[in-house]
């Protein structure tokens, strides 16, 4: 017999709460949503007895990530992207590179 919190249903529901419990907290102190998300996650994977579980990379990759930075692009200001842009390209094609020379000297 299943557990309550082994119930993908009831899993699911408590971190959409979780999720819109952090949102609010959030917003109350006035910082951005996704540093307490962030800081809220780890709390919780270091919390004893809630079941782990696995997320495959793909649905991550293609299912999660491209909503979120969707979402974000619409609050994005022009003028701070452009501000920001040399800052944006080098740190984009320096983790690329980065990763492939970190990769490559890894496999060969």
């Amino acid at each position: 017999m299943q557990s309550a919190l082994q119930s993908p249903e009831i899993l699911i529901i408590l971190l959409l709460v979780g999720v819109v419990t952090f949102g609010w907290l959030a917003n109350r102190i006035r910082v951005p949503y996704p540093i307490v998300l962030v800081i809220g996650g780890l709390v919780l994977s270091l919390l004893p007895g809630l079941p782990r579980f696995m997320l495959n990379p793909q649905f991550v990759f293609l299912g999660v990530l491209p909503p979120l930075l969707f979402a974000a692009a619409f609050v994005t200001s022009w003028r701070d992207f452009r501000y920001h842009l040399v800052s944006i390209c080098l740190l984009a094609f320096g983790l690329v590179g980065f990763t492939e020379v970190d990769l490559n000297s890894m496999v060969g």
